[in-house]
């Protein structure tokens, strides 16, 4: 059963568009004029073998990312929960934090509760989520360009700049308006917007405090990312 969420969450995450274009190559299928031009305009690119470049880098980047987020969680989880049960926690979690699905499998209703005072896994799922939320076209900018920020093209600069801007408005305002750690309504305002793990119980917060964790929610994440 968590196997079959998990492959939804992927799926989800990647889109439903790249996997459709994955499909097709698969099986040497060809779209019509017509469908070529809604593919390019869905995934933003210039044509159709630019569409099969940023698929494979789409795959290539999300492969990167989610094994090195399973890797990094598993200095956290194994020591708890011993070397297998460790290891598909930790890759479960990875995916799901990149893809801002914010399933978690650790049970009792208690999502990421018993870790709000765990710094690793706070950093490394919030930077997860952060990428994920972000956008492949994003990530691939960021790789392609060295994180030169001259280079960025104007979505980019807009999904970085707003996304930074969000983040640390919506952990201040949480702050306030909390009995929370920093850590803590740092992590929220990150998972907030896109992902919904807690690290804290929502059932506990001010109305306040919900106000700007539904309005971190509204915004949402940027288009084309696994959020959005």
């Amino acid at each position: 059963g968590q196997l079959i969420i998990l492959a939804l969450i992927q799926i989800g995450g990647l889109g439903f568009l790249t996997l459709l274009n994955m499909m097709l190559v698969a099986f040497k299928k060809k779209l019509s004029y017509t469908n070529k031009l809604i593919m390019q305009e869905a995934l933003n690119q210039s044509s159709m073998r630019a569409i099969a470049i940023y698929i494979k880098r789409v795959i290539k980047y999300t492969a990167v990312i989610e094994l090195t987020g399973a890797l990094l969680l598993s200095f956290v989880f194994i020591p708890q929960f011993g070397f297998a049960k460790g290891i598909y926690y930790s890759i479960f979690h990875a995916i799901s934090a990149f893809c801002n699905a914010g399933f978690d499998i650790l049970g009792n209703n208690q999502n990421l509760i018993n870790y709000s005072g765990n710094i690793a896994l706070n950093i490394i799922t919030c930077t997860l989520v952060f990428f994920g939320g972000i956008g492949f076209f994003v990530i691939c900018e960021l790789w392609e360009k060295r994180f030169k920020w001259k280079k960025f093209s104007m979505h980019t600069r807009i999904v970085i700049s707003v996304s930074i801007v969000l983040i640390i408005a919506g952990a201040l305002l949480l702050k306030i308006t909390e009995n929370i750690s920093w850590m803590g309504a740092f992590f929220m305002s990150v998972s907030a917007r896109t992902a919904g793990f807690a690290t804290y119980s929502l059932g506990t917060f001010s109305k306040s405090g919900l106000l700007v964790i539904i309005i971190l929610m509204i915004i949402g994440a940027s288009p084309g990312s696994t959020g959005g």
